[in-house]
């Protein structure tokens, strides 16, 4: 047994498991289908159960349009957004009772039309509170109240619909590409938008939870003592290597399949958004990106003998590495900020911003080369230090190694 059967033995041994088949080819389509089949529904109205609305019309001028307008914008539609009725009772009279209504489900909630509605054009929406600010209904109502002035105002002021509409114009964007000179397609602008997330969610994905098995498996076989029976037959060095080298394979072969079924998908579309610079940059940053995080999670399986016991070192590791992950729309926005810039520079997350700034087509080559000569001395240094504990901390049970300790083991 030698370094490349260790590094075989943990590529095949998982990517033969049925989770990995699971995890790399169902659950993105799973994922997928849940989310358009849920947005589908929720465009159709499917999923969302007809409200009892009720309408107080202080003014006495809209309450019976509004009713006949949604009416016959409902006819005949099973998934309507709502039932509304007209109160004609003064609110103030009956506020207790639809108070009561509302609070114990028996209506959705109330609107009202103030008696100033048209000095101020305020609608009043009574409900629980629950979701009030993105309900259709709420929407609905107020569209068609909307079109209901309209109509009222083409009229008040004797004007016609074509000088109406001409009044309402509004000016719209088009968007081209300056190397083509050609406009951009709706699915062109949405791939210049979702591309730069795909990317880093591959390389975070591939980075992290590859590194993260890792301390996984190095646990486990301290816990179960095979770790000794293999350190019988190699070194040190060669189980390390093997191991990070095995588990990086992994990670690399599963990202290949998504490059490519997105290379094949976006041509179906007509959409270029992985390209070969692209590609190369990504398996740079992410070859480093992992063995950097490696070797430091290695090291954690190393000085801990229970996955638990790592969790709390493990979660200041995972709060910086997440952080271009809530970053990532920042990043699009203002791509060569000071704060941007300076990120890239920093290890941990050093990976994830340049990718984000690659597939943008935000980097130069002068960065590039920079920032990937900081990542390569940081992941050899890393490399370095990682490979002295885990040495010294793979055979040691019982006893809670302490800083001291670990900073005796980096200078020997």
């Amino acid at each position: 047994m030698n370094f490349w059967t260790i590094a075989k033995k943990e590529f095949l041994i998982r990517i033969k498991s049925k989770w990995f088949i699971f995890g790399t080819f169902v659950m993105p389509i799973l994922i997928l289908g849940m989310s358009l089949g849920a947005n589908l529904l929720s465009a159709t109205g499917a999923m969302s159960d007809t409200k009892s609305i009720v309408l107080f019309d202080e003014t006495g001028l809209y309450g019976e349009k509004i009713i006949n307008a949604i009416e016959d914008e409902n006819q005949g539609n099973e998934s309507r957004l709502m039932d509304i009725k007209l109160e004609t009772s003064p609110l103030e009279s009956v506020k207790d009772d639809y108070t009561t209504l509302v609070t114990s489900g028996g209506i959705e909630g109330y609107f009202l039309l103030p008696a100033d509605f048209n000095e101020t054009l305020e609608i009043r929406y009574y409900s629980s509170g629950k979701g009030a600010g993105i309900n259709r209904h709420v929407r609905e109502f107020r569209t068609t109240l909307n079109a209901i002035l309209f109509d009222i105002n083409i009229e008040k002021f004797q004007i016609s619909h074509e000088v109406m509409k001409a009044l309402e114009n509004k000016t719209h964007v088009k968007s081209f590409d300056i190397a083509s000179e050609g406009e951009l397609s709706e699915a062109e602008k949405i791939a210049k938008f979702i591309t730069p997330f795909m990317f880093l969610f591959l390389l975070f994905m591939g980075v992290f939870t590859g590194a993260q098995q890792l301390m996984r498996a190095i646990i486990e076989e301290r816990a179960s003592r095979v770790i000794e029976i293999i350190l019988s037959t190699v070194s040190h060095m060669e189980l390390l290597g093997g191991k990070i080298l095995g588990m990086g394979m992994l990670g690399l072969t599963q990202s290949a399949i998504y490059l490519i079924v997105g290379f094949f998908v976006s041509n179906y579309f007509g959409i270029s958004v992985i390209s070969g610079p692209i590609v190369v940059l990504f398996l740079l940053y992410y070859v480093l990106g992992y063995l950097f995080y490696a070797s430091i999670f290695s090291t954690m399986g190393a000085l801990f003998e229970s996955e638990q016991e790592a969790q709390q070192a493990v979660s200041v590791v995972t709060v910086i590495a997440i952080i271009p992950m809530m970053m990532w729309f920042m990043v699009l926005e203002s791509p060569n900020s000071t704060l941007v810039n300076v990120l890239c520079y920093f290890p941990p997350v050093t990976p994830y911003f340049m990718i984000l700034k690659v597939a943008i087509g935000e980097t130069t080559v002068t960065q590039t080369i920079l920032t990937l000569s900081v990542l390569l001395i940081s992941t050899l240094a890393v490399l370095k230090i990682g490979s002295k504990i885990f040495e010294t901390a793979i055979l040691m049970y019982g006893k809670r190694v302490t800083l001291p300790e670990i900073l005796r083991w980096i200078k020997s």
